[in-house]
């Protein structure tokens, strides 16, 4: 017995170190994988990465990679970067966090990426004090191990969160740390975040204390910002020159405030009326304290021209303010000239009441064209809206009557299914009516629903494709419901009568900045439908001419359709869409 019980130990305690040996086997294991991802997540590529997760997923339990942390960080830093999911990114960090210490791990490099994650997670979720908790601890790992560039980062994270919570002289301290550590490694690729960091806290701590030292260092802090700045870009170099512009209009140097602003107007988008309106604010404010009053007058008129609410009763106020100012202005000078002046006095009261003249005729003129072009844009979008909503009730209707017949011949699980999808492309196609755009995308979306629903309704008797070659197609706005009516006309007339299988080939793609859509059938041709069909294909092709004629001065390129014989099938149509568009 005593042998047997030896022989039971021996076993036991030979399973204890096979597991011991195969736990630390498959943690060598995940630590390779982790450190090939890491390579591939410098390198932003979403789909080298999914194949790293699905190759080591199949390659361990679930239980082993919950409990391993390289896992857990590493899909962490997946949920953050490509999937922009906070909540289980501040889970899965915090998780590997808790493992870390409970495993005893010796990794400090592992560990500051888990402390530069959550912490990050933090400061985005606005939970400031945790922030620096986490950072604070970043900030000694990154001292003992001698990683400037990191604990630059820490001490940036740390200053950003004493920022929020107004402590702005740390906030100033720590920034200035990060700077003077990147300084030393010559790393200048974040010094430019770091100086815009560094001149916001010195602006809010002017606008709180008042004092012009913290205007003279906000200006130092953007200007050096500027310098690590190689190709700035038009956007850029905008905002740099109108801030400079502000502070020193704070600062009263009005000459220097003046100068910036002519610059900034060099870099304006002639689209964005929004950076015109900036720079003739801050115009406004430096005549107003210079007493300017012509200026002042020229000013606010280009002020109000480019913004339209409440276009009618400010125009009105600020050039009968401007008339009492400039008739008080002239009692005044009366009062101290002398009686040598007199002909002088009756030329200036001649220019004062035509200037006034003039000025009230040219506010009267702007608010007319204001108001009339307000109408034409209030009807252009009715017109819009009702065009787009022309085109959704026939499928609709036509829809819910196939899903009754499903109902009434008990082919429930058909129906269950092609309701389910009917409610989907319903919700998607509603929400595009209600709006002039949509994002290229979401057509695309909105077109593959379609198509999949009519595939269940005509029981695969057809075959279809959507090739979308545009890159960043989710930048690109459109016109809403453009697509659809198109390849709607396929099942209504394209396949009408045909003993053969369908196929549709929906092709997007870019060619000379134009945004082109060929939409390819091989139904029976425009030939043999024209005397059944040319009704229902006119009505498509006027409403998308006139949608395309209404909405001409709201995209940055122009719409244009045809139709011709398909060249690549023996009948069939090939309808060629020139998307009119825009970037969102």
């Amino acid at each position: 017995m005593q042998s047997i019980a030896k022989i039971l130990i021996v076993l036991f305690i030979t399973f204890l170190s096979f597991e011991k040996l195969k736990a630390q086997i498959s943690t060598d294991e995940i630590e390779k994988w982790h450190q090939k991802m890491s390579l591939i997540f410098s390198k932003q590529s979403k789909e080298k990465i999914d194949s790293c997760f699905t190759a080591i997923e199949s390659q361990f339990t679930t239980e082993t990679l919950n409990e391993n942390v390289y896992y857990l960080s590493a899909k962490a830093e997946l949920k953050r970067r490509f999937e922009n999911d906070e909540n289980a990114t501040m889970a899965l960090s915090l998780k590997a966090m808790n493992l870390y210490e409970q495993q005893n791990l010796d990794d400090w490099d592992l560990l500051g990426k888990l402390y530069k994650l959550t912490g990050a997670t933090y400061l985005r979720a606005e939970k400031y004090e945790k922030t620096k908790e986490i950072f604070t601890k970043a900030i000694a790992l990154f001292t003992k191990h001698k990683d400037t560039l990191n604990l630059a980062i820490a001490y940036t994270q740390l200053g950003k969160a004493e920022n929020r919570l107004e402590n702005y002289d740390v906030a100033i301290s720590k920034i200035k740390k990060a700077i003077n550590l990147l300084l030393d490694i010559n790393h200048k690729r974040y010094l430019p975040i770091l100086y815009t960091s560094l001149q916001r806290a010195y602006s809010k701590k002017a606008r709180i204390e008042n004092n012009r030292i913290y205007v003279d260092s906000s200006i130092y802090a953007l200007k050096t910002m500027m310098q690590h700045i190689d190709e700035p870009s038009n956007e850029v170099s905008f905002t740099y020159h109108n801030n400079l512009a502000s502070l020193y209009k704070r600062s009263e140097n009005y000459q220097q405030a003046h100068l910036y602003l002519d610059s900034a107007e060099l870099f304006i988008n002639t689209q964005n009326q929004e950076d015109l309106r900036f720079i003739f604010r801050n115009r406004l404010d430096i005549y107003e304290v210079q007493k300017n009053y012509e200026l002042l007058a020229e000013t606010a008129r280009n002020y109000y021209d480019v913004v339209d609410s409440v276009y009618s009763s400010k125009i009105s106020n600020e050039l009968d303010e401007l008339k009492i100012s400039l008739e008080q202005e002239c009692l005044l000078r009366e009062e101290v000239q002398n009686e040598e002046l007199a002909t002088q006095k009756a030329q200036s009261r001649l220019y004062i009441t035509l200037l006034s003249a003039f000025l009230l005729g040219i506010g009267g003129f702007f608010y007319y064209i204001f108001q009339k072009r307000k109408k034409e844009k209030e009807l252009s979008e009715l017109k819009q809206k009702l065009l787009s909503s022309q085109m959704n009730p026939h499928f609709t209707f036509n829809t819910l009557a196939n899903i009754k017949a499903l109902i009434l011949q008990e082919e429930n699980q058909k129906a269950s299914k092609y309701l389910t999808k009917f409610s989907h492309l319903l919700r998607k196609s509603m929400n595009s009516s209600l709006n002039e755009t949509v994002l290229l995308d979401d057509e695309i979306e909105l077109l593959e629903n379609y198509l999949a629903l009519q595939k269940i309704r005509f029981n695969n008797e057809f075959s279809y494709k959507i090739q979308n070659d545009v890159e960043m197609s989710e930048d690109y706005l459109i016109p809403s419901m453009l697509l659809q009516p198109f390849v709607e006309n396929c099942f209504k007339h394209a396949f009408k009568n045909i003993d053969y299988k369908g196929e549709i080939l929906v092709h997007i793609f870019e060619k000379n900045n134009k945004l082109i859509c060929q939409i390819a059938d091989n139904g029976i041709g425009l030939i043999n439908s024209k005397p059944i069909n040319t009704n229902r294909k006119s009505l498509t092709f006027d409403i998308t001419k006139r949608r395309f004629a209404l909405q001409e001065k709201s995209f940055t390129t122009k719409g244009k359709v045809s139709i011709k014989p398909n060249p690549k099938a023996k009948s069939g149509c090939l309808v060629n869409l020139e998307i009119p568009y825009n970037f969102h």
